[in-house]
């Protein structure tokens, strides 16, 4: 007995390389505002504010500014895929809000 695949969703190639690219820019842009004042807004049209302090090639790490509002990391990130790294992450309580790169929409940098 042989099991079947098909393909429910598949990407062409030209979206599989806008999406490349626009990871690649949001990369590039935020490593450029490293430790500057953003307001993030992501494709589901949330907003968070914060100082960048990281980025790898998929995420971003947001110092949030404000540490009495509430984030809800588990829409995001499953329990198991938290980034691992030598500091611990914190959603909400003045933490770091670890953000995928495919998630960015718009960066605005905060100028005081």
């Amino acid at each position: 007995m042989h099991r079947q695949e098909q393909a429910v969703l598949q990407a062409s190639q030209q979206e599989v390389e806008f999406m490349r690219n626009f990871k690649n820019k949001a990369y590039h842009i935020a490593m450029q505002h490293i430790n500057k004042p953003v307001r993030i807004q992501t494709i589901h049209g949330q907003i968070f504010e914060g100082t960048i302090v990281n980025v790898d090639q998929d995420n971003l790490y947001l110092q949030i500014s404000n540490p009495n509002q509430q984030y809800y990391p588990q829409q995001y990130y499953p329990q198991q895929q938290y980034p691992q790294q030598n500091h611990r992450f914190f959603f909400g309580g003045g933490g770091i809000l670890v953000l995928s790169l495919f998630l960015l929409l718009v960066i605005i940098l905060l100028i005081f």
